[in-house]
């Protein structure tokens, strides 16, 4: 390993002549680094980014969550997404270059709960994450909320409601249907959230955001796991049904506490309540071929230590086959 000093001496052998002719030889349609898929289909492929490409998506990428130059403004983000990862090399690196942000690095185990701990430090001014993430940032501030006391929830909910109604006013910034609001209201009285999509090709790409099912669709189905409490030093998921989980179960006559209660019993109510749920999701398909045929209740939700999600957060779907493939030959056979 070496520090800061020890790294720049690296370079005091090297002539400057040298370092210059290597520079003026670089011309913008040349490679300038290799991306590699996740592997999620097949081999890793590289995919080769031009000088160009990474100038011009660094100048724009930002634009999506109003980074601001150095000048203007000293930007503050918390690197913790494995720089491979070409949305974190983008917004962690070349972005950084062209705006002048000051950059924290995580700890390795980030995403194993420090990441908290970091954030609490660096404040940050802006935060890239991708869905998984803020997902569980939502969780997070749900189960936050729902065990404080009473004043403190009063008063969270009073901030909230304001930066809400600040999020809110953004002129025509957000456009989103009613069956997502449940989900982005959350972070927008928290945050003022931006969306982008970036593929291997680096190409971004402003998106509304969407509410999600809580699912993983196969070919024959769909896997459903209950949302369930957080382990406070991993972040991994726990067996303890989260508070609107709970809630949710008493409303339909569910005692359940834990996850496992649920499968172990296939409690009537929740099962009854979630293919009531999919029954109205299929009448609102208008092929027959997007209908959920099938599902099945999991015992324990998709993480990166149960080995569904990988180190950014991107589903593993081969994983989730192979983990899964009882549950999933189980819909051929009924």
């Amino acid at each position: 390993d070496l520090n800061m000093e020890e790294f720049m001496e690296l370079g005091n052998e090297i002539p400057d002549a040298t370092l210059n002719d290597i520079i003026s030889s670089q011309k913008p349609n040349q490679c300038c680094v290799l991306v590699y898929t996740s592997g999620t289909t097949g081999k890793p492929k590289g995919a080769m980014l031009s000088h160009d490409n990474i100038t011009w998506t660094a100048a724009h990428a930002s634009r999506a969550g109003d980074m601001q130059p150095a000048e203007i403004q000293q930007e503050i983000i918390v690197s913790y997404l494995p720089l491979s990862h070409i949305a974190a090399q983008i917004y962690d690196l070349w972005t950084g270059i062209k705006w002048g942000e000051q950059i924290y690095f995580a700890e390795p185990d980030a995403l194993k709960g420090s990441l908290v701990n970091t954030l609490k430090e660096a404040q940050p001014t802006s935060h890239m994450g991708v869905p998984r993430v803020w997902e569980k940032i939502m969780e997070k501030l749900k189960d936050t909320s729902a065990q404080s006391g009473f004043m403190k929830k009063k008063m969270l909910s009073w901030a909230m409601s304001i930066s809400l109604e600040r999020n809110l006013s953004c002129s025509g910034r957000y456009n989103y249907s009613n069956s997502s609001l449940n989900v982005v209201v959350m972070f927008l009285k928290n945050v003022t959230l931006s969306e982008t999509m970036l593929s291997e090709s680096n190409f971004p790409i402003r998106i509304n955001v969407n509410g999600g099912l809580g699912s993983e669709e196969t070919s024959g189905g769909h896997l459903v796991q209950p949302p369930s409490t957080l382990d406070p030093d991993t972040s991994d998921p726990t067996d303890n049904l989260s508070e609107q989980a709970r809630e949710f179960c008493q409303k339909i006559g569910s005692k359940a506490m834990k996850v496992s209660e649920i499968v172990a019993t296939r409690d009537q109510a929740v099962y009854q309540a979630i293919q009531e749920g999919i029954d109205r999701v299929n009448m609102k398909s208008t092929a027959s071929v997007q209908h959920i045929q099938k599902w099945t209740v999991l015992e324990r939700d998709f993480s990166i230590s149960g080995g569904e999600f990988g180190p950014t957060m991107k589903l593993k779907r081969p994983a989730v086959l192979e983990k899964y493939k009882d549950e999933i030959n189980s819909f051929y056979k009924e």
